[in-house]
């Protein structure tokens, strides 16, 4: 005869908290889905000129979404020079990058759970990564220069690259604010016939699609002039030629002549107001 187990089986033995689930809900702090969206962050691509620093500029236009930290990573703030109310700090290299976003996270207050500003916008963090890479480059040629072409990175070279943009970048989203990131667009081609041109976030190598994965949304902002009009259009779902998404599921497929405060809005609202039923007929594919 087997003897009985001296000890209770697992499912014997009701779980800690069985009794108290409304305590265990108050000491982990849940929330409904709906409520954890806080924050909107968003990675805005697209060609030069077409608009992507007025467009982050408009943060500044809704108390919800200022004041505005503008990291201009570029030298491109001549789109608003003309806006007082957005403060810009030019920033070179990621280690600098990295003190900034040091300041900010220090600067969260007890009490409310923010920082000063309503939103931080680096642009573009595209060209940041390319300095990151030729800083990386420099330091590796000058240990050591007989074996290093300075213009041709290692798998080293970009793995470290690599983990330095994905750091930064998932510290500044989680910050309790507001985040924009602007990329220049990357292109890429097939052999057809007219060859079929794609667009992507300008970053290289498996970047391209990491830094998109930590957004919840990813959009294409471009100019439509089929009607004779400059229409700007953020196309936020993903084609076979465009990468983008909307994790949020309230932009539809197309936002025609966008603002930052527009889309919190309708990110905010119910899905199915009219304000979101916007059209797929538009989308590139």
């Amino acid at each position: 005869m087997v003897a009985e187990p001296t000890v209770p089986l697992v499912a014997d033995v009701p779980p800690a908290g069985y009794h108290a689930l409304d305590a265990l809900r108050e000491a982990l702090q849940v929330k409904p889905p709906d409520e954890i969206v806080d924050w909107l962050n968003i990675l805005v691509y697209g060609d030069p000129g077409v608009g992507k620093t007025w467009l982050a500029g408009t943060a500044a236009d809704d108390p919800r979404t200022s004041p505005v930290l503008y990291l201009d990573c570029e030298g491109g703030v001549t789109t608003i020079r003309h806006r007082r109310d957005i403060e810009t700090v030019r920033v070179r290299s990621i280690p600098q990058l990295e003190e900034i976003y040091n300041k900010l996270y220090y600067a969260i207050d007890s009490r409310t759970g923010k920082i000063p500003y309503g939103t931080v916008i680096v642009d573009p963090i595209t060209e940041l990564a390319d300095l990151d890479m030729r800083t990386i480059m420099k330091e590796t040629h000058a240990a050591k220069p007989e074996t290093t072409d300075i213009d041709v990175p290692s798998p080293r070279e970009w793995g470290k690259n690599r983990n330095h943009i994905r750091l930064i970048v998932r510290g500044l989203r989680d910050l309790p604010c507001h985040t924009i990131l602007i990329a220049h667009a990357g292109k890429d081609q097939d052999n057809s016939t007219p060859p079929i041109i794609s667009y992507y976030p300008g970053f290289s190598g498996k970047l391209k699609v990491e830094i998109s994965g930590f957004m919840d949304v990813v959009g294409y902002y471009y100019p439509d002039t089929t009607t004779g009009v400059i229409v700007r259009k953020l196309q936020v779902t993903g084609t076979r030629r465009i990468q983008a998404k909307d994790r949020t599921d309230r932009l539809g497929g197309v936002v025609e002549n966008p603002t930052i405060p527009m889309l919190w809005d309708m990110i905010q609202d119910d899905p199915k107001t009219e304000a979101n039923e916007n059209g797929n007929e538009s989308l590139v594919d």
